[in-house]
């Protein structure tokens, strides 16, 4: 039997989850061991974390991992919450231009297309969102069509973690801007994922 590890992505940390200690049968794991496993590795506190596989952000802690269709040597995401901080004095917008370094424009103009990107997903999803809805109306239950629209949900949920990985990869340290349009984008893919998964489970 394949040994009950996960490959877990952090973002640029990697970890190999050997999860053995709570079952050797990896689809038995809860979602909740997972997360105490990580936070072990990692140092996260389960609370301040979330975990992502095959584009569904693995919500409920009490379900099995096979819920989210994970398998030995699956590749899981883990985004974490950051430290709660001081808001920053307001200042002219002139002057946060003028104390904007080189620093804070590379990343802002990583995360202007990223945010492209995201537009054109949201695009993609707005079709899906249709083609589910024209299905839904045919009385004929067509399986070919009905698997085409499942698979095309898992693409949409990689592209939407591909993005997440991009932007948790984008360190902003003390960068105001820059963390505040980070922390939008993570808030909208997360919320783009919870559509994809809305639109196929009523599939």
């Amino acid at each position: 039997m394949t040994p009950p590890i996960v490959h877990l992505k952090w973002g640029k940390h990697r970890f190999d989850v050997d999860l053995s200690e709570y079952n050797y049968d990896i689809q038995q794991v809860t979602v909740k061991e997972l997360k105490e496993k990580c936070s072990r590795l990692t140092g996260v506190a389960p609370e301040h974390m979330k975990l992502l596989a095959y584009g569904a952000v693995m919500k409920n802690d009490a379900l099995t991992l096979s819920n989210y269709g994970v398998r030995a040597r699956s590749k899981i995401m883990m985004l974490s919450s950051p430290r709660p901080e001081k808001p920053a004095h307001a200042r002219p917008a002139a002057s946060q231009e003028q104390a904007m370094g080189a620093e804070e424009k590379a990343l802002l103009a990583k995360l202007e297309k990223i945010k492209s990107d995201m537009a054109d997903i949201t695009k993609d999803i707005n079709r899906y969102e249709d083609r589910v809805k024209s299905f839904q109306k045919t009385s004929e239950e067509d399986a070919k069509e009905h698997k085409k629209l499942k698979d095309y949900a898992v693409y949409l949920g990689e592209q939407l973690m591909k993005t997440l990985f991009e932007l948790d990869g984008l360190l902003c340290g003390n960068l105001e801007t820059a963390r505040m349009e980070r922390k939008e984008g993570v808030k909208k893919s997360q919320a783009l994922l919870d559509r994809v998964d809305r639109i196929k489970a009523s599939l």
